[in-house]
């Protein structure tokens, strides 16, 4: 082994090649979809006890980290972009997003504002007006992009929250929970696990959450949705998780709440 540090040159050359590997691997792996069981067998997953090992004093080769990965934990994949998944509620990536999910990772913006990517800013800016067409929002609605169903839930809640408390002259940011005006919760009975674990972390309490009856589809039934008032949250789905049925947002009384305080969209955002 050479006692003098890589030069610059090498080090690309390197790089480029470790990814065009990663990028070979990952095309085969994409063109197999189709013929791959949906979910693994027993002796893919009990491979995976091949990652279970002590905390290693030395990082292994980089090549030989990506063949591991390949290896054994493709095998060991819920294939989600095959034909013959139906697990859950989610979806397979698409090529074209797949392809610039590709790029952005060469990217590696730290996408938090404007002057650390403006391009991320831009982007992300012009999608929220393409969600807002999309959905006939009101456009002057703020967007935002989350990484899961409960993350995004916790954020629209906390807003609602804000903004309710804010009508009643209470300044959450400078007041906090302490002494503020109580606020309650009304939301389908057959709320999403992600709604509920959203109400536990923010400190609502799931025992001070009012269930609102569904019908045998899991819609709200608007006959008997609880009395609203000025210091209710109201949380409806667009796309009950069984079903896939919507909420009545269309009705007069569910409109007026739901452009109030929030109604739950699919993955969790909240109008």
């Amino acid at each position: 082994m050479s006692d003098h540090p890589p030069q610059p040159e090498a080090t690309l050359m390197n790089d480029q090649s470790l990814i065009a590997e990663a990028d070979r691997r990952a095309a085969l792996y994409a063109a197999s979809a189709s013929t791959r069981p949906p979910y693994p067998d027993v002796t893919a997953i009990e491979g995976l006890t091949t990652f279970e090992e002590p905390f290693p004093s030395t990082g292994r080769p980089d090549r030989e980290t990506l063949a591991l990965l390949d290896d054994v934990g493709s095998p060991a994949t819920a294939v989600t972009t095959g034909p013959r998944y139906y697990g859950y509620v989610v979806g397979g990536v698409l090529p074209a997003a797949a392809a610039a999910e590709r790029l952005v990772l060469a990217w590696d913006q730290r996408a938090s504002t404007h002057t650390s990517s403006p391009v991320a800013a831009v982007i992300e800016r012009q999608a929220g007006r393409w969600v807002l067409d999309a959905l006939d929002l009101p456009r002057q609605s703020a967007v935002g992009f989350g990484t899961s169903a409960t993350a995004c839930t916790i954020a629209c809640l906390s807003a609602a929250r804000r903004s309710l408390l804010a009508r009643h002259g209470w300044d959450w940011d400078m007041n906090g929970a302490a002494g503020a005006p109580p606020v309650r919760v009304v939301a389908s009975a057959t709320i999403h696990v992600a709604v509920a674990k959203a109400l536990r972390i923010l400190g609502f309490g799931l025992r001070h959450v009012i269930p609102a009856p569904v019908d045998p589809f899991g819609l709200v039934d608007p006959a008997q949705l609880p009395e609203l008032d000025a210091g209710t949250i109201l949380c409806l789905q667009a796309g009950e998780v069984n079903t896939g049925a919507f909420d009545p947002f269309d009705r007069r009384r569910h409109r007026h709440a739901h452009r109030r305080f929030g109604g739950r969209l699919p993955g969790g955002a909240m109008r």
